[in-house]
C-alpha cells in the first residue's frame, strides 16, 4: 500500500508529518489493516494518486473536481489552525513586497489596482495559487487570468512563488493561508518582507483521498484512526506542529464549488 502527504509537507514539518502517520499506522494495526510506516515523495502526482494501492493520500479541490473526478474517493478534510482558516475551510492570501505601493483591497473594485501586475503562480490545476483568483476575475468580467494580469511566472510551488515576490522577479503572488502559515511557523524566513494585501473567498480545504479500490470498511477504519490520533493527549504537540486542529467529513458536493 502507498500512502504520502504531500501538499503542505515541508522539510521543516517532515519529522512532524512522519510522526503523525506513524500514530494512524499504530491505530490501523490495532483495527487489523496493514499501512506503509514510510510515506512516499510522490515524483508523479497523477500517477501516485490513481494508483490502485493508495491507502491515503492529499490532493488539491481543483485536481479532485477535474482530473481526478471518478478516479479517487474523498475521504476527510483537515481543518488548520491559522487567522485565515474556517473549519474545514480555507482562502489564499494575496501578497505583495512590503516595497510595493499596493494598498490593500477592500472591496471588489479594488480589483482593478492588480490589473497589469506581473503573477507568479505555483501551477495552472491549483485551486490556492491559480483558479483562487476566478471569482475575483468574473466579479469584473474577466474569463482569463492573462487578460488581466501582467507577465504569468509559472514557479512550481508555493513557496517558489513567495521567493519570486520576495525577490522582485514577480510583484503579486496568491498562496494558500494554510502554507503561509506552516512557513510562518517553521521557516518565517520564506515569508519575510511581504504584505497581505487582499483574500479569496472561503473554498473547502485541501482533501484526503484514497484508492477507488479501498472498500468502505477501510475508508471507515481510516477515518476513525485519524479521529483517534487527533484526540490523542499524547499527540497534541504533533498536532500544533502541523496546525491541525480537527478532522471533518464534508459532503462532496461542497466542493462542486470549485467547478
Amino acid at each position: 500500500m502507498l500512502a504520502s502527504y504531500p501538499m503542505y509537507n515541508q522539510p521543516e514539518t517532515q519529522m512532524w508529518v512522519d510522526r503523525w502517520w506513524q500514530a494512524v499506522v499504530a491505530e490501523l494495526d490495532a483495527m487489523g489493516v496493514d499501512g506503509p510506516l514510510i510515506l512516499t515523495q510522490p515524483k508523479d502526482y497523477y500517477a501516485h494518486w490513481q494508483a490502485h494501492d493508495l491507502l491515503l493520500s492529499q490532493t488539491c479541490g481543483y485536481p479532485l473536481t477535474h482530473a481526478l473526478q471518478g478516479k479517487v474517493q474523498y475521504l476527510i478534510t483537515p481543518c488548520y489552525d491559522s487567522p485565515y482558516n474556517q473549519g474545514a475551510y480555507y482562502c489564499s492570501l494575496l501578497l505583495v513586497s512590503e516595497q510595493s505601493a499596493l494598498l490593500a483591497l477592500t472591496n471588489g473594485a479594488d480589483m482593478t489596482r492588480l490589473a497589469g501586475l506581473s503573477l507568479a503562480y505555483n501551477s495552472l490545476d491549483s485551486q490556492s495559487g491559480y483558479h483562487c483568483l476566478r471569482p475575483l476575475l468574473a466579479g469584473m468580467g474577466i474569463n482569463k487570468h492573462a487578460d488581466f494580469f501582467g507577465p504569468m511566472l509559472p514557479t512550481g510551488g508555493h513557496r517558489q512563488s513567495l521567493a519570486m515576490v520576495q525577490q522582485g522577479q514577480a510583484q503579486l503572488c496568491a498562496v494558500d493561508c494554510v502554507t503561509y502559515a506552516l512557513l510562518a511557523k517553521h521557516a518565517p524566513q520564506s515569508v519575510a518582507g511581504l504584505r497581505l494585501v487582499g483574500t479569496t473567498p472561503q473554498v473547502p480545504g485541501l482533501p484526503l483521498i484514497t484508492s477507488l479500490m479501498t472498500s468502505a470498511d477501510v475508508v471507515d477504519q481510516l477515518r476513525t484512526a485519524i479521529f483517534a490520533v487527533q484526540k490523542d493527549a499524547a499527540m497534541v504537540g504533533v498536532m500544533g506542529q502541523l496546525l491541525i486542529k480537527d478532522w471533518q467529513v464534508l459532503p462532496l458536493a461542497e466542493y462542486e464549488v470549485l467547478k
